[in-house]
């Protein structure tokens, strides 16, 4: 399904199966509500997408492709999410989730080799594991955080307080991104 340039669907319930992708481009509305039984969201422009919506068995893969997208909807559901990048040449992208989610199944943030972001400025109480070239950004986190060899956690938004209700966990190659902001004295925090 392709919801662009203004492209409205109404229905009184979407599901995306297992192989299904969803592309949504600029302006898409859906009207009704949508369940993922895996699939994924891509997203061919920089976006918002502010359904609500359930994550089932199979969860979700969100592909920004390198657009800036957010979803400002709650999260619910025991799926699953997958944060990546997209195909090369795309760019990474960014993910920004500013509703406060539900979902208990796990994240993971893939950066295929060209990095790729998440931002959590509302909250979800996943756990998330960052993995090769994957960003972990934004002020609240619910789950613990997993950071495998080569992922990133970048806290807050300069200088800024990432919140963890859970375990933190760095490998030796993974990567922790501190700033400061002058003249502010606040440095980065994570707790």
């Amino acid at each position: 399904m392709i919801l662009q340039n203004g492209g409205t669907v109404t229905a009184v319930g979407v599901v995306l199966w297992n192989t299904g992708i969803m592309t949504l481009g600029a302006n898409a509305t859906l009207n009704g509500p949508l369940t993922t039984m895996g699939g994924a969201i891509e997203t061919a422009n920089n976006i918002t997408f502010a359904n609500n919506f359930a994550l089932g068995t199979g969860g979700l893969v969100v592909r920004t492709n390198g657009f800036n997208s957010t979803f400002s909807g709650a999260i619910s559901g025991s799926g699953g999410l997958t944060k990546s990048s997209g195909l090369p040449p795309r760019g990474p992208g960014t993910l920004t989730l500013t509703g406060n989610s539900s979902y208990t199944g796990p994240t993971a943030i893939f950066g295929g080799g060209q990095g790729g972001k998440l931002v959590v400025d509302g909250s979800i109480a996943s756990a998330v594991t960052i993995n090769n070239t994957g960003t972990l950004g934004g002020q609240r986190h619910g789950g613990g955080i997993t950071i495998n060899s080569g992922g990133i956690l970048a806290p807050g938004d300069s200088p800024g307080i990432l919140t963890v209700n859970g375990n933190y966990n760095q490998t030796s190659a993974a990567c922790s991104m501190w700033k400061s902001a002058a003249p502010q004295p606040e440095p980065d925090l994570i707790r």
